[in-house]
């Protein structure tokens, strides 16, 4: 993740400010990689969304390999009309757009990119995230908030990475 603030990246202190897959979206959840609990990087990754959906899939009798459970096949499937895949789509947007929603409330963006693998869902997660956010905010916080896709679809985290290394670098040529 990253904010970026009149054309420049929010670092923070530690260089660590835009994590927001640290952001809780449930205090009581488990405790993540780092410690703290229920944080949105845990429910939404894409082993966690096909965790969930297997188990989904398993207490409505319906056994399904993992592969069968990936976000790839769930877009797949939900596109294709299955109601258990359409379901889990819109907990994750629900997920996605409640840890939003508190970066919405807290830094009244212009607009929210979304990239990484979850992104791939296209419409399906989009339109549910939309709906589920905008039910949550209100007046200016809303108004005008623009909801985009990362240009870079889910390669936008590894071309940010290389781009903060080269400025880093100091190597001011294009490649």
């Amino acid at each position: 993740g990253a904010i970026i603030a009149n054309g420049q990246m929010i670092r923070g202190m530690r260089h660590g400010a835009g994590e927001i897959g640290q952001t809780s979206i449930d205090y009581q959840g488990h405790a993540g990689h780092y410690g703290n609990r229920g944080s949105l990087e845990d429910y939404i990754g894409n082993g966690e969304i096909t965790a969930r959906a297997r188990e989904a899939y398993t207490a409505a009798g319906i056994q399904k390999s993992l592969d069968e459970c990936s976000p790839a096949a769930l877009a797949s499937a939900a596109y294709h009309g299955d109601a258990i895949a359409m379901a889990q789509w819109n907990d994750t947007a629900r997920m996605l757009a409640t840890a939003m929603m508190n970066c919405c409330w807290l830094l009244n963006p212009e607009a929210i990119v979304i990239g990484g693998g979850v992104a791939r869902a296209g419409e399906l997660l989009f339109q549910p995230f939309k709906d589920h956010l905008f039910s949550q905010l209100s007046g200016p916080f809303k108004d005008g908030l623009v909801i985009l896709p990362a240009a870079f679809g889910h390669e936008a985290g590894t071309i940010g990475a290389a781009a903060l290394a080269r400025e880093h670098s100091g190597i001011r040529q294009r490649v």
